[in-house]
This record gives C-alpha cells, sequence and structure tokens, in this order.
C-alpha cells in the first residue's frame, strides 16, 4: 500500500451560506432541449395543439364551444352565431347581476376555487360555482 501522507488531494467547496438550507433543487435550471424532449412525449395530438396554439379573445374561445352546443344540423351564418353568443352572455349576466343570493355564492366558490394550494383540493369549488350558476 503506498502512503499518501502529505498529498495534495481536491475538496469539495465550503457550502454558499447566502443560500437559503431548504434549497434543494433548482427546478426552473434546465435547458430547452428539456423541455423540448417533455413535449415531444406526449401524445402526438397533445403535441401538435401545444406547438400550434394561438392566443384568442374570449369570443373567438366562446363561438367553438357555442356551436358544439347548438343543433349540428343547421349551419348558423356568422351574424347569427354572433348574436347567439350576445344573448347567451346577457343570460349569464343576467345571472350573476341578479338580486338573488346565486351571484354571492358563485362569487364566493369561485374566491375559494383560486385560493387553493393544489389542483385537487380546487375540484369541489369549481363544481359548487358551475352547479350554482347551471341550477338557476
Amino acid at each position: 500500500m503506498a502512503c499518501n501522507t502529505g498529498a495534495s488531494v481536491p475538496k469539495t467547496p465550503v457550502r454558499n451560506s447566502d443560500l437559503p438550507t431548504e434549497l434543494k433543487a433548482t427546478p426552473y435550471a434546465v435547458g430547452s432541449s428539456t423541455a423540448s424532449s417533455a413535449v415531444d412525449d406526449l401524445r402526438p395530438w397533445i403535441t401538435r395543439d401545444i406547438k400550434n396554439f394561438k392566443i384568442c379573445g374570449a369570443d373567438q374561445m366562446l363561438l367553438p364551444l357555442l356551436k358544439m352546443c347548438t343543433d349540428s344540423s343547421r349551419s348558423l351564418p356568422p351574424s347569427q352565431k354572433l348574436a347567439l353568443l350576445g344573448t347567451c352572455i346577457e343570460a349569464v349576466m343576467h345571472l350573476l347581476n341578479g338580486e338573488s343570493g346565486v351571484p354571492r355564492k358563485i362569487k364566493q366558490h369561485l374566491n375559494e376555487f383560486c385560493n387553493v394550494t393544489s389542483e385537487l383540493s380546487s375540484y369541489p369549488h369549481f363544481v359548487q360555482a358551475a352547479n350554482a350558476a347551471l341550477l338557476n
């Protein structure tokens, strides 16, 4: 066995004392290739949607959803689609601005929904808000 007395061996650097001790990782310290490969691992249609997203206004988002709720055998001209959207928005505004306690209940549930700390605990608040709106 060789004698290593007095040999110079690299030492572990001293920990930076400015960092909090509870810091375990740096989650955002990843390269773009890591994020890209994570997207590519998703199913093809989800990947396509993520890569081809578009920013749109509320009306542009609501019109296709409204179309799914109408009779698929009838095609509405654009002016009727906008009129139908307007009618639906008026109905929602009437519900939310009404004199009953429903708007207060919906607002309370939505506030609780926004203040939760985990996705799973948000579900009951969202369902209660949606039910309050749908049942009135």
